[in-house]
């Protein structure tokens, strides 16, 4: 979900409240109940010439750096990710 005119500390803010909200609500199931779990990859804009490609390819390795160091969790996409 693009955020136009937010600043990475506003949008690691507003997806951690997401993931938390996610993580918050429980899911009856038959006789038990399931709680949720959320990983997300935040990209910051650097350039107005990245394609969208590029930016979904940057936000997917950090979502997968959040499954992989034990999910629920938000990771901030760097170069090094």
């Amino acid at each position: 979900m693009p955020l136009p005119e937010t600043d990475q500390a506003t949008a690691f803010v507003l997806v951690e409240r997401l993931r938390e909200q996610i993580s918050n609500i429980p899911f009856p199931v038959f006789d038990f109940t399931i709680h949720l779990s959320a990983s997300f990859g935040i990209v910051p804009l650097h350039h107005q010439d990245e394609s969208l490609d590029q930016l979904i390819k940057q936000a997917d390795d950090a979502l997968y750096q959040a499954k992989h160091q034990g999910r629920n969790q938000t990771i901030i996409y760097s170069p090094s990710v």
